[in-house]
């Protein structure tokens, strides 16, 4: 696992799916249980540390906040596009 900005895409059976923010095709998968804090898909968070077994991350509520802001937004203006 690389260092740096993940976006939780799904959790499924216990395994999260994780999509790296420099390059959205990268994709890890750990298990649920890696966490110390509540997940739920579209969290972002800062892997801080990683080894090929294990990492150190935390939540980023407020860049998930914004990003889920400027989403609506689009919505919203492609709603109303005539």
């Amino acid at each position: 696992m690389r260092k740096g900005l993940y976006t939780i895409d799904s959790i499924e059976n216990g395994l999260v799916r994780l999509l790296w923010q420099e390059d959205e095709s990268v994709e890890e998968y750990v298990a649920d249980s890696s966490f110390s804090y509540e997940i739920s898909e579209g969290l972002m968070i800062d892997v801080k540390e990683a080894t090929d077994e294990t990492f150190i991350s935390e939540p980023k509520h407020d860049l998930t906040e914004a990003r889920r802001n400027a989403m609506k937004k689009r919505m919203e203006r492609l709603k109303n596009i005539d």
